[in-house]
């Protein structure tokens, strides 16, 4: 029973033991001082020495020869890129776009003296010419087309008699310019009389209405055809006017 305890005993210590070697951190290794370099310039006649830690002028070359690379790149990339931009045909471009020209028609001898006349294409086909002004008047329209002549107060013929001037618009000192609208029938009557300005004076608007009512006068015409038209009538009062 003894040694069974011991050996155990002792397992344990040696487990202990080496439990502590084994998290015990290793021990750094001593830093060397490092050799020193030498460097030696070759001249151009004598030739280096094939020893430790020669650098050679050949050595600097070497950059440019690294830097010209981009350059290569760049030139690649450049001849690339037209070949990819082709199927694209670069920037678009906007299409022409046609301007309509409108079709000329020209007349008969407008050109030469020709009597070729340019027939209207599209929807000016089918239109129908246009009237010419001036042209013979239809059948039925020619009386409309006739010139027309006023009608007329003033005849040698008609003698019509100046209206009388109220007593008391004498007495009062009233005078004015009346001014009186007539509708003339084509007989030459007055068809109508109505006040178009007056003088401002009431009794001697209604004389002067009074007096146009029973006048005659020169009917209007249309060609040789007597018509009905409206006639404008001045009619002045004046108190220095004879009786």
């Amino acid at each position: 029973m003894r040694r069974r305890a011991f050996a155990a005993a002792l397992a344990a210590s040696l487990a202990a033991h080496a439990a502590t070697f084994a998290l015990w951190p290793p021990r750094p290794l001593p830093i060397g001082v490092p050799a020193p370099l030498t460097v030696a310039l070759a001249s151009g006649d004598t030739p280096a020495p094939a020893g430790k830690g020669v650098v050679t002028s050949a050595a600097p070359s070497q950059a440019p020869q690294r830097a010209a690379a981009p350059a290569r790149r760049s030139g690649d990339l450049a001849a690339r890129e037209p070949a990819r931009r082709a199927p694209g045909q670069g920037d678009r471009v906007a299409p022409s776009r046609a301007v309509p020209v409108a079709p000329v028609t020209r007349e008969a001898g407008a050109v030469g003296g020709g009597n070729a006349t340019a027939s209207p294409s599209g929807p000016e086909a089918g239109r129908s010419p246009a009237p010419v002004a001036g042209g013979a008047p239809s059948a039925g329209g020619g009386a409309d087309e006739a010139p027309l002549t006023p009608a007329r107060y003033r005849a040698d013929y008609l003698s019509n008699p100046p209206p009388a001037y109220p007593e008391r618009s004498r007495e009062l000192g009233e005078e004015g310019r009346v001014e009186v609208r007539v509708r003339v029938s084509p007989d030459g009557r007055a068809a109508e009389v109505l006040l178009h300005r007056s003088s401002g004076f009431r009794r001697l608007d209604d004389a002067a209405l009074r007096a146009v009512a029973g006048w005659r006068f020169v009917p209007a015409r249309r060609g040789d055809t007597p018509v009905e038209a409206w006639l404008i009538v001045p009619m002045p009062f004046r108190l220095e006017a004879p009786r």
